[in-house]
Formats: structure tokens, C-alpha cells, sequence
């Protein structure tokens, strides 16, 4: 049989070639006609994917993360993957417990187009040191909304000579969108290709107001951009009790970097758990869950080969090496049976469950043409920053944000005729 080679564009974190690495032999080993040549983008990685797809030269293989694919596909640069996994009856990394995430994030216009490499929440972590310095107990899954505001309080002071901090807030619009909607509120009429923005919803406001501006501001309960500058007063400091965070966050509680040793962790090891986010007032929650799923460009010479290569990373025999790294691999199944044993081995953390039940509550905060990298850039990110800052709440903010993220959407849609 004539030996095909085709390439898979990565990340280039030394963490995704370990993975990719172990995955490409097993692959190979199983598959000695195919060869897989890893081509990583380490830095401006969207930029160089666009460089690569302009020159006719981008890989057969793509990762992209779970939000940000759609646009390509409405382009034409993804191959529809419908066919050929009805042919296959391929259905292991789509588990019907976790559809209602995954149809937002692998289909795009009634087509599937990625295969689910890695899938994360993002929950409460929390350093104990300072819960135990404040004599409180840890955040467990029923706390609410309110508990969780008066903690953040409780927790901030001064020990010992040293300033500590309940909470470090999230700025980003993507970690933004689970507190937005808590209580079961969008700021969106839908979150793939909306076309209205409902940012300005009372409830809405309040949560934003918290996350951006009291909490920095009013409360002083988080440290403020420059008070972490040079990686001080941040959670993996041990000065700051809470943060939103996911999986791929775990070498920083362990070791203080993104690449671990036994060496650093004996070192800097930071006692943490984690939390499913609190509950509104009506007893629901939110949770972003989120990844990257590897696609097939539409312009491959080698589809069948593609897709071989791409069966194979949605099973265990790479999903092994997923769950290793201490993200989250793609069905529940693999989650209990490879994940979850390996993450309190390796990482110290008692109780992930909290990771893995948060799955029941995800959600995704925007897709399509119109992304959040957009968003952020003409209207989200000066709104923030303003927020941030303390010149305005939201209260003052969001209502003029939301009628310019309006306007970006009429433009959009009025462009498409």
C-alpha cells in the first residue's frame, strides 16, 4: 500500500506535542501507511492559519478552538464531515449526555464539522490557605450566588502583613458569559449567529456590575490589573482565595508555571479544590464549557486519510494522552475512566467531580461570522476597560454597550443580502 503523508497544524505549547506526539506513533503504529507531520504555530496562531489557508499551503488536519471555527466554515475552508461519518456509524466522541453542548460547538448550519479533541468547564478553584487563614469553610456545590459574594468579602483583608484577596475576577467575554447568564438569562436571542443583543437585561447588568466593577471598585475584593502585574496577587500566589478557571490550569496551582515539573511542583504547590459555580436565586447556574475540536480542510488531497486520523482522535487511543495532559477528554466515559483517576494522582485535587457534573450546565457564549474576537474589539473591550478602571458601572456602560453590539449585528446580517 502506497504511503500517504498529511499534516495537523497545532498549538505549539510543549504540552499539545507531548500530546500529539504519543498520538501520531499510535496512530502510525496502527496505520503504517499514514504518516503525520506535526506543524505547530507557536504565537499568533489564527494569523498564521489565515497565512497558510491564503497560500494554499494550510495543513489536511486544523485544530481550532470551539468557538472560533465557525467563521471558516461559512468560507468554505472545513470539509462537512456528515457523510463520511454516517458511512462509519462514528459516533464515539458525540455522547447523547452531552449533546446539548456539543451541537453548538461541532455543527455549524446543520453540518458537523469538528471532531471533539478536548472539552473543558470552567468551575471555582480555590486556594486553601486562605479560607483556612480566615477560619472558613470551602465552597461546596450548593452554595449560591449570595454565598458567594458575601465569601469573596469575608476573605479579603489583611494576614499576617500581607494582603489578601477573596476573589480574582475575569475580564474576558468568553469567562464572562457563565456569570451573565446564572439565573437562566441570555444576552443573546441565540448564541450561534444571533441577531439581537440583550446585554442591557436587568439581571444581566447586575452580574456584569460585580464581575467588572464592584468587585475591584466598590468592594475591593479583587486585585486590580497593575496590583498583578509580574504574577502577584493572583490565585497560584496563595494571596487570593477564588478564580474561574478550567483543567489547563492546574500546572499553575501545581508548579506556579505552565509547564510542570516534580522539581517546581515540591516547590510551589498551591492545596486547592474546586467548585461548580454558585446557584442563582432561582436555583440555576451556568457553566462555560469549552475546547477545541480538529477539522478536515475542504481543500485536503487525502480526505479518507484525514478522516482515519480524525476517528482516531476522538477514541481512547488518543484521548489517553488528553486526559493525561490533566484536560478534559471527550465523553464522560473517558472522563471517570481516564481523567479523573489520573487528575488526583497527578494534580493532588481531592474531588474533580466538580469538573465533569458542570457538564450538565454548559454553555457556549457566541459563534458565527460575528465571534467574540470582534465583539471585544469594536464595542466589548473599551466597555470593559471603563468598567475596570472604575470610571463607570455597568449600569452606565451596558446600555451603550448593547445598542453598539446591536449595530454590529445589523451591519452583518444587512451585508448578507
Amino acid at each position: 500500500m502506497e504511503t500517504v503523508e498529511i499534516a495537523w497544524y497545532e498549538w505549539g505549547d510543549v504540552l499539545d506535542k507531548e500530546i500529539a506526539d504519543r498520538s501520531i506513533a499510535d496512530f502510525q503504529a496502527e496505520n503504517p501507511h499514514i504518516q503525520v507531520r506535526l506543524e505547530q504555530a507557536p504565537g499568533q496562531y489564527y494569523d498564521k492559519l489565515q497565512a497558510a489557508l491564503a497560500g494554499g499551503t494550510a495543513a489536511d488536519i486544523i485544530n481550532n478552538q470551539t468557538w472560533l471555527w465557525q467563521s471558516f466554515s461559512a468560507k468554505g475552508v472545513y470539509q462537512p464531515l456528515d457523510e463520511l461519518q454516517a458511512r462509519d456509524s462514528y459516533d464515539t466522541p458525540f455522547p447523547a449526555a452531552w449533546d446539548s453542548v456539543y451541537e453548538t460547538q461541532t455543527r455549524f448550519r446543520g453540518e458537523l464539522y469538528g471532531i471533539p479533541w478536548n472539552m473543558n468547564s470552567m468551575v471555582i478553584f480555590y486556594s486553601k490557605k486562605p479560607f483556612d487563614n480566615m477560619g472558613l469553610d470551602y465552597p461546596t456545590d450548593d452554595w449560591t450566588y449570595e454565598d458567594f459574594v458575601q465569601l469573596t468579602i469575608n476573605l479579603t483583608g489583611e494576614v499576617d502583613g500581607q494582603q489578601q484577596f477573596g476573589y480574582q475576577t475575569n475580564s474576558s467575554y468568553e469567562r464572562l458569559a457563565c456569570w451573565m447568564r446564572l439565573n437562566g438569562d441570555k444576552e443573546w436571542d441565540q448564541e450561534i449567529e444571533p441577531k439581537e443583543a440583550l446585554w442591557d437585561t436587568p439581571a444581566i447588568m447586575d452580574f456584569i456590575n460585580f464581575q467588572l466593577y464592584a468587585c475591584i471598585n466598590e468592594f475591593g475584593v479583587s486585585p486590580t490589573p497593575a496590583m498583578m502585574e509580574g504574577g502577584n496577587n493572583q490565585i497560584d500566589s496563595g494571596n487570593v482565595a477564588m478564580k474561574m478557571e478550567g483543567p489547563w490550569f492546574f500546572p499553575k496551582m501545581a508548579c506556579r508555571e505552565w509547564s510542570c515539573t516534580e522539581e517546581a511542583m515540591a516547590e510551589n504547590y498551591v492545596p486547592f479544590g474546586v467548585a461548580q459555580l454558585p446557584k442563582a436565586s432561582n436555583g440555576t447556574r451556568a457553566h462555560m464549557v469549552f475546547g477545541h475540536v480538529l477539522l478536515m480542510n475542504s481543500r485536503t488531497e487525502h480526505p479518507d486519510e484525514t478522516w482515519e486520523f480524525l476517528k482516531f482522535a476522538g477514541g481512547e487511543g488518543a484521548q489517553q494522552y488528553v486526559a493525561q495532559s490533566g484536560r478534559q477528554p471527550v465523553t464522560p466515559d473517558f472522563n471517570e475512566r481516564l481523567w479523573k483517576p489520573s487528575t488526583i494522582e497527578k494534580w493532588g485535587l481531592e474531588n474533580p467531580q466538580p469538573l465533569i457534573d458542570a457538564f450538565e450546565s454548559g454553555i457556549l457564549h457566541l459563534a458565527g461570522e460575528v465571534d467574540d474576537r470582534y465583539i471585544t474589539a469594536e464595542a466589548y473591550g473599551p466597555a470593559r476597560d471603563r468598567m475596570v478602571a472604575g470610571d463607570a458601572d455597568a449600569f452606565e456602560v451596558v446600555p451603550e454597550l448593547n445598542a453598539k453590539i446591536q449595530s454590529l449585528l445589523d451591519e452583518y446580517w444587512a451585508s448578507q443580502g
